[in-house]
């Protein structure tokens, strides 16, 4: 009798974690908002913990979050990437259309301030008044 509720103590066990472990957040996925954090002290190793992910183990969302990462970081050098044009537009296409408030905000005004650097001053201010109307429809 005791080996047989080993057994099925054993059984519920692995069965339980191997849901857990299905389940859990890629190591990627994850990293992206540690990056973000990570980025407001020290943008130099940020760029370089991005450059370590596997792009093509992300969902579609997380490489429009890694497209926008890479863009912030790199913003002292939007003169010399042409790469930062095309990855902020695959941005711009995936949360112009998503119902995430923070990242639809946070696209709107990184393309702002790529606008006001390229002497966009109008195109500017249009992406800073489209971010401010998405913030303050997290207000409610």
């Amino acid at each position: 009798m005791k080996w047989k509720h080993l057994i099925l103590s054993f059984a519920v066990f692995a069965a339980l974690f191997s849901c857990t472990r299905t389940n859990a957040p890629l190591p990627e996925e994850d990293m992206l908002y540690r990056v973000e954090c990570f980025y407001q002290h020290n943008p130099d190793s940020a760029l370089q913990i991005l450059d370590t992910l596997r792009l093509d183990r992300l969902s579609e969302k997380e490489l429009a979050h890694y497209n926008l990462l890479w863009v912030k970081v790199n913003e002292p050098y939007w003169a010399y990437k042409p790469e930062s044009d095309s990855m902020l537009n695959e941005a711009v296409q995936y949360f112009s259309h998503s119902n995430d408030l923070y990242f639809k905000a946070l696209t709107l005004m990184i393309t702002a301030r790529y606008e006001k650097l390229a002497g966009n001053e109008a195109e500017s201010v249009k992406n800073e008044l489209q971010a401010l109307e998405v913030i303050e429809q997290c207000m409610f």
